[in-house]
């Protein structure tokens, strides 16, 4: 009985230090997700280096193919008067007829197009980008801070908007400001409408155009009491000697409806065929995440450099009898030799149990998990019991969640739940053989004793 008391011992203290050195290996940074972060980062560098600009636009034509309500106001027609154009123009509403304008204000910020300042200063003839034809242009983030602000702002559903109807006026302007805003009267086409036409392109105002009291979007008569949301923009020049003072814009108040939305992030993973998924940053690049904390105002190219150098570094390692490990390779074989040392504390403990109770003679022995006072009952039962499922549960997670395969889930479920089981088991073995040597140490066995000879063998 002895020896089945010192091997359970001996597995005992096994496990204790194996549990202990996987939780410290663990802790450390494992060269695994810095790799992976290196990997991430060289992704992110690719889809960077050939940024598409109008990737959101790209994607949104598509949706609008297959919208199944779709407006177009290209042949409608219109014509404006009023006394600073000094006859009528007819009105061309050219295609696109939708825009994903305006964008979410974290977005806006990496629109190269949007055109506040250019409005406010120069007008449409000078500067008719692509923000003025209702486009998006989405500048390629710069540095690691500035990819994670745009992935977690794509992150949400952008709209699709088509024009329903217009206004009945139009506000024309000159674009030196030389002579007062007006607002002329917008009505469909008559059959003595001059042939000169204006381009009228599709597009959200500016916070310029908003703010400014002698612009749009006021609840005011001349708009009919409706809130706008959108313009049809157009320029034309009234004469050649000063094209400056000659220039004249027409706004033209559109009411539109949303028809779609698709994810910011999708449009770009689509665009760049990137095996990305949607979510936050911190759920999409776990591991660049935590790797780059201090990369975030580094630019993209050299934090990528970076962590390619922290993959290729030599990994951490230790020595056992002469032969040296990896830290990664010793926690990925952690797993197996814990559960085989659980396995031999259960097969030891089974086995003494069943012998314990023919063995009536055996009472003790110095071991910390027959003891019965409180404080020994309860570290033997969390090494036994808590310990060992606990850190075999944390390895098999990040495990798991560096490969990201259903198989490897799955196998990771099905390990914990044979380590809790041997837990339990080997718990309630231990259990009932410390009751037993408890009860037959507080009634200890009376001492061998000589019957007295008969008279008869006296004789």
């Amino acid at each position: 009985m002895e020896e089945y008391a010192k091997q359970i011992s001996a597995v005992f203290l096994s496990l204790l230090v194996l549990v202990f050195g996987l939780v410290v290996m663990s802790l450390e940074r494992v060269p695994g997700d810095v790799q992976e972060a290196a990997r991430q980062a060289a992704a992110v560098h690719d889809v960077v280096s050939s940024w598409d600009p109008g990737f959101l636009d790209s994607f949104a034509s598509q949706v609008v193919s297959k919208a199944t309500t779709q407006i177009s106001r290209s042949h409608t027609p219109y014509e404006v008067e009023g006394k600073a154009l000094q006859r009528r123009f007819a009105l061309e509403f050219v295609d696109p007829s939708w825009t994903v304008q305006p964008l979410p204000a974290d977005l806006k910020k990496f629109d190269q197009a949007y055109g506040d300042t250019q409005v406010r200063h120069y007008g449409f003839i000078q500067v008719e980008n692509e923000y003025l034809r209702g486009r998006t242009a989405l500048r390629p983030p710069a540095t690691i801070g500035e990819f994670i602000s745009l992935w977690d702002a794509l992150q949400q559903d952008l709209g699709i908007f088509v024009p329903v109807d217009v206004a009945r006026a139009a506000l024309i302007h000159s674009v030196v400001g030389s002579e007062k805003n007006e607002w002329g009267v917008a009505r469909p086409v008559t059959n003595n409408a001059t042939t000169m036409s204006i381009r009228m392109l599709f597009r959200a105002p500016t916070e310029y155009e908003v703010q400014d009291p002698q612009r749009l979007f006021l609840k005011s008569p001349v708009l009919e009491g409706q809130e706008y949301t959108h313009i049809y923009t157009g320029a034309l020049r009234i004469g050649q000697p000063n094209p400056l003072s000659d220039q004249r814009e027409i706004e033209l108040p559109v009411l539109t409806k949303r028809i779609a939305s698709f994810n910011g992030q999708t449009a770009l993973i689509r665009s760049t065929a990137s095996p990305w998924h949607t979510g936050s940053f911190k759920d999409s690049f776990p591991e660049l995440e935590a790797e780059s904390k201090l990369l975030l105002n580094v630019s993209i190219p050299e934090a990528t450099r970076i962590l390619q150098y922290e993959a290729h570094r030599p990994t951490a390692q230790f020595e056992v009898f002469g032969v040296k490990i990896p830290t990664a390779k010793a926690l990925t074989l952690g797993i197996p030799l814990l559960l085989a040392l659980q396995f031999y504390l259960w097969a030891y403990l089974n086995a003494f149990s069943h012998r314990l109770v023919a063995e009536t003679a055996f009472k003790d022995y110095a071991w910390i998990g027959f003891l019965d006072d409180v404080a020994t009952i309860a570290i033997t039962n969390v090494v036994v019991l808590l310990l060992p499922p606990s850190v075999l549960g944390i390895l098999l997670f990040q495990e798991a969640l560096s490969r990201r395969t259903m198989w490897l889930w799955i196998l990771s479920v099905l390990l914990l739940c044979s380590s809790v089981r041997l837990a339990v088991a080997s718990f309630q073995r231990l259990r009932s053989a410390r009751s037993t040597l408890s009860s037959r140490r507080g009634n200890p066995i009376p001492p061998h004793t000589v019957e007295p000879s008969s008279p008869e063998t006296k004789s």
